[in-house]
């Protein structure tokens, strides 16, 4: 039987299909044997592929002679190239199939054909079989003879674009340098090649982004580009809100006087989410209103750690592959933690807007917690905090609001280090703070886990890719391994698991995560999976939380002294500038430089936005000064 050279492709050994092309590179073999007489292209490729596979294999001893057949094949595929010239490489048996065009452009480089064949018929070859960028451009001297026909390619070719595209800002230094582009294909053809792009309205929201948020030094986007694929984006993704509905699309915060404090309704679409008016207005004091359970729920976490922050965890698989922003450096904001960062902006709104019944404000309840509140119970004194007049403009109050964080980062640093806040010393420097250099007066406070071992773990418990919840016993359910090893309604077994399975298993309960009862059974140590479960989750833990179970784990952890953690501070610099990441909402130079929106609801949103803010960050010096005082009255 005839082997069908088009299901051949040399692919590595962690591709899904790697053993199925194995057996079909053995057929080959077997039917061409030692002395094959290739007599067209696409089988001197597929003896190419069946050469790649074959030699790089590591086969059975009963099959170690297919590989030495295999390596003679590399002859005969350089013979077979080295005898193609301008008269014959046009001819119909010498037209490669789309799938070995990266191989056929890899032989036309190693038999130095860019040597004998003419660039017109490199043109004609080029457009006969369009082949993709990459399999033209990671070939140096391919390019540097044949530059203008390939440049000319690249402008015809209507996806060359997006290949640009990806090499100027989603690809790194070691990416861009498997490729070298044409010297003819200068900075002004490509930029009029993106604005071709933008005017035929056929480009994906992701790729508009990267040219709305471009910094690259090396080509440069005029601004009034960036503004074009801006509007673009916003004109495809209204359209494709009005044609489909999110998960959430309705979200409401309601005070009303109800028998508990906190009541959740999701009805989906829909969320509302009911808290209490009349504990508000019976605990009316600054100090019930501003650290009180409510601001607790939709800021923080026990700990003090942010609950609107994107974790890499947050997101799904499918996220990954279609929401995942294509910039190099760009910042991924999950749909969960876009939820969760949604609900906090509409607590904070809500909250202020039921505060002005008291004739009260969120910024008032700021000014008395950092000079009144901090100077009573901590003994802090010289905090000083500017709120924005009652009827100024939402422009005011933003820019008020963007120079108060400085300001009030600042006096915590100066307080941290000197233990006083002398106003000298805050007026005479006027840089901005990094939120990484902040210090914690807990030499502990963070911990990252660096052990590989655990780390691996980790995504084996709770990854919904997690290979242990591939069983029978779980795949028709909605059950995963660790949900029935901590709340069981199905037991597991060791034998419930495959040999590979098992070795995984067996590593669990090395490190303490599991034990297996007389009868096999598997069973989770929760206080020690509670531990890793918060790294997950989190990205770190507080170490404090946790300091007996790590010590009795013997994780490896790196652990930090900062005010803010490494996610934390990803966020605030995703809002509030644009030095870390290139799609950053820049709230803070916007305000302060006077380019922000004019539309008044955007500006609305971006001050409740900035007190949520104010109000984490008014949380994070509380927890620093309660640890402090908590360290000093033990020692």
């Amino acid at each position: 039987m005839e082997t069908s050279v088009e299901k051949i492709k040399y692919y590595d050994s962690s591709d899904l299909a790697y053993d199925y092309m194995i057996e079909r590179a053995i057929q080959f073999v077997d039917q061409y044997g030692e002395s094959p007489n290739f007599n067209n292209i696409n089988l001197v490729l597929a003896a190419y592929n069946v050469y790649l596979l074959l030699t790089k294999a590591k086969l059975k001893s009963a099959y170690l002679h297919y590989a030495s057949i295999a390596k003679t094949y590399i002859k005969h595929c350089d013979i077979y190239f080295s005898n193609l010239n301008n008269d014959n490489i046009k001819c119909s048996h010498n037209i490669p199939m789309q799938l070995y065009q990266e191989d056929y452009w890899q032989l036309f480089n190693n038999t130095k054909l860019y040597y004998s064949i003419d660039k017109k018929i490199v043109k004609f070859l080029l457009y006969k079989l369009t082949p993709s960028l990459t399999a033209i451009l990671k070939h140096p001297q391919i390019v540097n003879v044949y530059s203008r026909e390939i440049t000319c390619y690249i402008i015809k070719n209507q996806y060359s674009i997006l290949f640009i595209l990806d090499y100027y800002f989603t690809y790194n230094k070691e990416s861009t340098k498997k490729f070298i582009l044409p010297k003819e294909l200068t900075s002004k053809i490509l930029l009029w090649l993106i604005n071709k792009k933008l005017s035929s309205n056929n480009i994906s929201p992701q790729y508009l982004r990267l040219i709305e948020n471009s910094t690259n030094s090396t080509l440069i986007i005029p601004d009034k580009m960036k503004v074009k694929a801006k509007r673009c984006r916003k004109q495809i993704e209204s359209e494709i809100l009005s044609t489909n509905s999110s998960m959430i699309s309705n979200m409401k915060i309601v005070f009303k006087n109800i028998d508990e404090l906190i009541k959740i309704d999701f009805q989906p679409p829909n969320l509302t989410i009911t808290l209490d008016k009349s504990w508000i207005d019976e605990n009316n004091h600054n100090d019930y209103l501003f650290a009180n359970l409510f601001i607790f729920y939709f800021i923080c976490d026990i700990n003090y750690r942010a609950k609107f922050i994107a974790n890499k965890t947050d997101s799904t698989k499918l996220e990954d592959l279609i929401s995942k922003p294509l910039g190099l450096n760009d910042y991924f904001q999950p749909l969960l933690s876009r939820i969760q960062e949604d609900l906090a902006h509409l607590f904070i709104m809500s909250y202020d807007k039921l505060l002005l019944t008291q004739n009260k404000r969120i910024e008032d309840l700021l000014k008395w917690f950092y000079t009144e509140f901090i100077a009573e119970e901590f003994h802090v004194h010289k905090f000083i905090f500017n709120s924005s007049s009652t009827n100024t403009t939402f422009i005011e109050k933003c820019r008020n609001l963007c120079s108060e964080i400085d300001s009030i980062l600042k006096q915590y640093q100066l307080y941290y280090e000197n233990n006083d806040i002398d106003r000298d010393l805050l007026e005479i420097n006027s840089k901005p703070l990094l939120f990484s250099q902040l210090e914690s007066y807990d030499k502990n406070k963070y911990a990252y886990i660096v052990d590989t071992e655990y780390i691996n773990s980790m995504n084996l418990l709770f990854s919904d890719q997690s290979y242990l919840n591939l069983i029978t016993k779980l795949l028709d359910t909605n059950k995963t391994f660790i949900s029935e090893i901590i709340n069981p309604t199905i037991d597991l077994f060791l034998t419930d698991f495959d040999e590979s399975q098992k070795k995984l298993i067996k590593k669990l309960q090395q490190q303490q995560l599991i034990i297996l009862n007389q009868q096999n059974q598997i069973i989770a140590k929760k206080n020690n999976i509670e531990v890793l479960k918060d790294f997950y989750e989190n990205s770190c833990i507080c170490n404090k939380a946790y300091q007996k179970q790590l010590n009795k784990l013997n994780i490896e952890c790196k652990y930090t002294n900062s005010l803010f953690s490494t996610s934390e501070v990803d966020y605030l610099n995703f809002i509030l500038n644009k030095k870390q990441f290139p799609n950053g909402h820049d709230l803070r130079n916007k305000y302060i430089h006077g380019s922000q929106s004019q539309n008044e609801i955007s500006q609305l949103n971006d001050y409740y936005l900035l007190l949520m803010i104010h109000c984490f960050i008014a949380l994070k010096i509380y927890d620093e000064l309660a640890n402090r005082k908590s360290i000093y009255t033990k020692s």
